[in-house]
């Protein structure tokens, strides 16, 4: 599952300080970049290696769209001068948790997995949005991002997964 989105959006909203969100992206995008080569290092001279370069490629791909995606989003959502800002980030991050239970729920039958993916899906607006109308429209963003993510990313790992 594509779980590691979580990393780069704490290190933009770590970074919220800082005066550009040029540099939330790029701490994102190491952050991100740095978990798929940590995993794929352990899988290649911690266990019996990493097989085909293949899903490594193609992880370090979405590493690199989806570190500075989500490193915004954690800036964005920190800094934001506009509630639309903080929204998108905030619902980015909460869709991000819908897309995950969605396979655990359809896919795997996970019920657990899924419940748990479901409560942060929206415990996160409900917890961390400014005000009650900041966490009803992140609550939506949230489910918009969740399907999207949902067709971008998931939809085609299953195409090529074998």
């Amino acid at each position: 599952m594509p779980s590691g989105a979580r990393p780069p959006f704490a290190v933009g909203a770590l970074l919220y300080r800082q005066e550009r969100l040029v540099q939330a992206a790029s701490g994102g995008a190491g952050a991100e970049v740095g978990l798929v080569l940590g995993y794929y290092g352990y899988a290649e001279f911690g266990r019996d290696g990493a097989g085909s370069l293949f899903f490594p490629l193609v992880w370090l791909g979405l590493a690199l769209v989806a570190g500075p995606s989500f490193g915004a989003a954690g800036w964005w959502w920190r800094r934001g001068r506009n509630a639309r800002r903080r929204v998108a980030g905030l619902g980015a991050f909460a869709g991000l948790w819908g897309m995950e239970g969605l396979p655990y729920a359809v896919d795997l039958h996970h019920i657990p997995e899924a419940y748990t993916c479901l409560a942060l899906f929206v415990l996160i607006p409900l917890l961390m949005a400014r005000d009650h109308r900041e966490r009803a429209l992140t609550l939506g963003a949230a489910a918009a991002f969740s399907l999207v993510a949902y067709a971008a990313v998931i939809v085609p790992l299953h195409m090529v997964s074998p």
